[in-house]
């Protein structure tokens, strides 16, 4: 045989080789992102089906924590005030088998500093409230100036924590708050007289039409509420949503809202709007 031709085809066979090598190369690296995004979904997906949420104060509504730094340890359910007396959440997450949470929701009727974990801080402003997704945490901060009234909500579903909008104010009303940084406008309506539309004006409130939220039937009397909607702030809809009883919800998931109308049949009842 040839001693070039011999010499030429190890040549060859090496660049194939090599050529090969790099691509399997590449096609592991994509395989392997390929294979830790599979495993975030999965993961998502084993939350969905293995939701928690944790409370506090267990009871629900709202809980007056004392001024200075509260500390909120949701791996062992237990609640370190100030003055080193404890309390404990609804659950924890060593009990539910859980590592973290993954989304937060904290209403305050006073301006509070939170961190997760001994992270960057954010302020709450009063009559305001944070909400984040997609996060992962197993301790809360909460640093108080003076007593504050605060109902906190965590789960270890990376968005559960709004899905559970329509009850995680647990009894309570919520106050007014401003639509910042991506948080949902929350309003309380009191129809005052009966058989009169009260309005909201979510585009001026959002800067946008709304998309996603709830309303609520919060019924101080034996009144029965309906709503109606509008894209522009001009046309309603012909006709009303009808027969909200008290506790009664209504999704607005995937509406295009500018402005909203609600009236009840008694008055003094209320509708909690919470909407994004």
């Amino acid at each position: 045989m040839d001693a070039n031709l011999v010499k030429v085809d190890a040549s060859v066979l090496c660049n194939l080789l090599k050529q090969n090598k790099e691509k399997l190369g590449v096609l592991e690296d994509t395989l392997t992102e390929i294979l830790a995004v599979e495993r975030t979904q999965l993961d998502i997906i084993q939350d969905d089906r293995e939701i928690v949420y944790i409370t506090f104060p267990k009871e629900g509504g709202t809980y007056p924590f004392p001024a200075k730094t509260t500390i909120i340890d949701l791996w062992t359910g237990v609640v370190t005030f100030p003055d080193g007396s404890t309390a404990n959440t609804s659950t924890s997450l060593s009990d539910k088998g859980k590592e973290y949470a993954r989304s937060i929701f904290i209403d305050t009727d006073q301006e509070i500093i939170i961190s997760l974990d001994e992270g960057g801080k954010h302020t709450i402003s009063a009559n305001d409230y944070f909400l984040a997704t997609f996060m992962q945490f197993q301790r809360v901060y909460i640093v108080a100036t003076k007593t504050t009234n605060i109902t906190c909500l965590f789960c270890t579903n990376p968005e559960a924590v709004i899905k559970k909008l329509k009850t995680i104010f647990l009894g309570s009303t919520p106050a007014t708050a401003t639509f910042t940084a991506g948080n949902p406008y929350v309003e309380t309506v009191t129809c005052t007289l009966a058989n009169t539309d009260y309005s909201v004006d979510l585009n001026a409130q959002l800067g946008r039409n709304a998309h996603h939220g709830y309303l609520k039937a919060d019924l101080n009397n034996t009144g029965v509420m309906k709503f109606k909607f509008s894209s522009d702030g001009t046309t309603f809809h012909d006709n009303y949503i009808t027969d909200f009883q008290n506790g009664d919800a209504y999704d607005l998931e995937g509406m295009d809202i500018d402005t909203l109308k609600g009236q009840s049949t008694s008055g003094g009842d209320i509708y909690v709007l919470v909407a994004w």
